[in-house]
């Protein structure tokens, strides 16, 4: 097992989407709205997209599948190529 320090939760989504993401191109992360606007802010930093997902107040501030796999097909629609999801 790995375990990975950071000074913050900032520094470690950072590193992350450093991980994952390639400035300047269509790549995408798939948020929640509403969100820790720390995932927008550096998504757009990298030159990268989000695409966001409703939360549903009356599933408890769940996500449903449906939500999930409508936010992701268009968003493929629109050229983005999603590399993660936040949860």
């Amino acid at each position: 097992d790995n375990i990975f320090l950071t000074n913050s939760a900032t520094n470690a989504i950072s590193m992350v989407l450093q991980g994952l993401l390639d400035s300047n191109t269509m790549d995408a992360v798939m948020i929640p709205i509403p969100q820790y606007p720390v995932y927008s802010a550096l998504i757009a930093k990298m030159g990268s997209h989000h695409v966001g997902y409703e939360l549903d107040e009356s599933l408890n501030w769940a996500v449903s599948r449906e939500e999930l796999e409508k936010k992701l097909e268009l968003s493929q629609k629109e050229g983005f190529c999603v590399k993660a999801l936040a949860m």
